[in-house]
């Protein structure tokens, strides 16, 4: 990795303490997760991309967003959905997340879809 904090840590328990902070967010927000996923990274810099990456989508969003966390022998993976129809801040902010995701060997991808937009990142083990 390039000069970033090197930890081991939960994922799922760094986005409930990040999502404790839109829990009156008027848009329902479902979190289905693996609790026993761990990554390895910067945990500063994965904190900072959930939070942003959650303000930029529930501001686009109409009514919900759905995050899973699972994992495989591989990977851990998080998928963010949601009911919106994106704008260039999102874009914008994706561009941002892709750079950190590098840092951390690891990959992100946007899907749009009938409902919204999808995006997925994934973790090494």
């Amino acid at each position: 990795m390039n000069n970033i904090k090197d930890e081991i840590f939960p994922l799922a328990d760094l986005i409930e303490q990040e999502l404790q902070l839109f829990q009156n967010h008027e848009i329902k927000i479902d979190f289905m997760a693996d609790g026993g996923a761990l990554i390895k990274g910067d945990k500063f810099l994965i904190r900072q991309m959930l939070k942003n990456i959650f303000e930029t989508i529930l501001a686009t969003a109409k009514h919900q967003l759905t995050i899973g966390l699972v994992q495989n022998e591989k990977s851990v993976i998080l998928s963010i959905k949601d009911d919106g129809q994106g704008t260039s801040s999102a874009a914008h902010e994706i561009d941002r997340l892709k750079k950190i995701m590098e840092l951390h060997d690891s990959s992100l991808t946007v899907k749009k879809t009938s409902l919204g937009t999808e995006i997925q990142f994934q973790f090494p083990r």
